[in-house]
């Protein structure tokens, strides 16, 4: 009598079991970490009615529903302002995220404007739009040949405005002496 009934619990159970949905809590958790598309090596080129206003060149980029992640990137920002004196924007780094209208640079971070204005940091984010770069890092800049140094970086494109914390400035006056 005992072995039927516990013979006939195992059957109610397995069956029980076998009709209960298992979840990979694994998966279901890092769905939205799934990459949509995955392109190697892309060169991406954004049009406008002028012309190429930004290129992108990356050896990965992740796309996925909410962000893109772009490794070893640099991305190249055409001037579309006639009244600006400069031809185009460079920033690379290791890893860029992208949400938006808004980029992290992330890793060995490098802002050049043609060949005169340059910041080395660790992390930089950067509104597209507003063409507002800002970070909380330590950097290295430099202006033709002037050095500056400091935290707390606040780079506006449009208006050519640059303010940050604990500021330190290296003046080259032998560039001034021949004017």
């Amino acid at each position: 009598m005992a072995l039927k009934i516990f013979i006939f619990s195992i059957l109610i159970i397995s069956t029980i079991f076998y009709f209960v949905p298992i979840e990979n809590s694994k998966y279901s958790k890092n769905k939205e970490d799934i990459p949509q598309v995955i392109f190697e090596n892309p060169t991406m080129y954004t049009l406008n009615d002028i012309g190429v206003s930004k290129v992108v060149i990356a050896s990965n980029v992740l796309r996925y529903k909410t962000k893109d992640e772009m490794y070893l990137a640099n991305i190249t920002l055409k001037n579309q302002d006639k009244t600006k004196d400069f031809i185009s924007e460079n920033i690379k780094a290791d890893k860029i995220e992208k949400r938006g209208s808004i980029f992290d640079f992330i890793d060995n971070v490098k802002y050049v404007r043609d060949d005169f204005v340059k910041v080395d940091t660790d992390f930089l984010k950067y509104d597209e739009i507003k063409k507002i770069a800002t970070n909380s890092h330590p950097f290295k800049a430099s202006y033709k040949t002037h050095n500056y140094k400091g935290t707390n970086l606040y780079l506006d494109a449009t208006n050519d405005f640059i303010k940050s914390k604990n500021t330190h400035f290296e003046i080259d006056l032998k560039e001034n002496k021949g004017k």
